[in-house]
């Protein structure tokens, strides 16, 4: 039964163009995915580090851990043209060899510029650990090509690295309807601001976790959803937004309606309310 460790970054000071935030954020958003497929198969036991530990503490509890495979994570950083992915094994022809390149091959066909291929180097994740360890940098998050690609497919990019290591030890990987998949039109950042605030997707954490597994970048929907509410005054009880209504300042139907369940409001108690006060 292979034990894997899953190392995704724990850079939170590295920061990426536009919306990209940090590479410890978009790095554990990938290893959620690489983790929830792995742990689909019972042969696969997974251990992953906790991003509040420094390096030193990293390579420690994964040699405590006595994993089979140190499985590192990481976005990459450099000039702004820079762009591809690519996988660090400690030297060539070794199992971290064999299984680097698996990863190389599997996510390479999926990237949308030219890559940079497999290379050694005695990083200090694939130097100094015990388990064969690849660290495989997904993409740059310094340009903006890169890194809207890898916010865009997070999903996708965890898959592959999950299904390199089914590859690796030749375990047969299922695709399951636990597998949330990407809805073929995607709603608008907009849209889906609207569909937080009217309660379609529940509260956190579950909100989050649900728009990340269907593809979405949730810090641009909260953030949508704060502009949304922004500026709205303290909520107001229900019997204070009825007599607004009656005032007229709450405009005409179907406005009021998604004006008011935009910013939280519960529309059809209000104008039950409403109806009270003028029939």
């Amino acid at each position: 039964m292979p034990k894997i460790y899953l190392s995704p970054s724990f850079q939170d000071q590295n920061v990426g163009v536009g919306n990209y935030g940090t590479e410890e954020k978009r790095c554990n958003e990938i290893a959620d995915v690489v983790e929830r497929e792995l742990k689909k198969n019972s042969s696969f036991t997974v251990v992953r580090n906790n991003p509040n530990m420094s390096l030193e503490e990293v390579i420690r509890d994964s040699n405590n851990s006595n994993s089979d495979v140190h499985f590192s994570i990481h976005t990459n950083a450099g000039v702004s043209s820079a762009r591809g992915c690519e996988v660090y094994a400690y030297s060539p022809n070794t199992e971290a060899d064999k299984l680097a390149q698996i990863v190389y091959k599997r996510l390479s066909k999926i990237t949308p510029s030219s890559d940079r291929g497999v290379k050694y180097n005695s990083l200090a994740e694939t130097g100094s650990t015990k388990a064969i360890a690849v660290l495989t940098e997904v993409g740059f998050h310094s340009n903006a090509e890169d890194a809207k690609w890898i916010i865009d497919n997070t999903e996708l990019i965890g898959k592959e690295l999950a299904k390199a290591l089914y590859e690796y030890y030749n375990i047969k990987y299922k695709e399951t309807s636990e597998t949330v998949a990407t809805p073929e039109k995607k709603q608008s950042i907009e849209e889906l601001a609207r569909d937080v605030i009217n309660g379609k997707y529940g509260n956190n954490p579950q909100r989050k976790e649900t728009l990340i597994a269907q593809g979405y970048d949730y810090d641009a929907i909260q953030n949508k959803v704060n502009e949304l509410l922004q500026g709205s005054p303290s909520k107001k009880s229900n019997e204070e937004i009825a007599n607004e209504i009656i005032a007229g300042k709450w405009g005409n139907q179907p406005q009021r309606e998604q004006k008011l369940k935009a910013e939280g409001y519960d529309y059809e108690a209000i104008q039950k309310i409403v109806n009270q006060k003028i029939l």
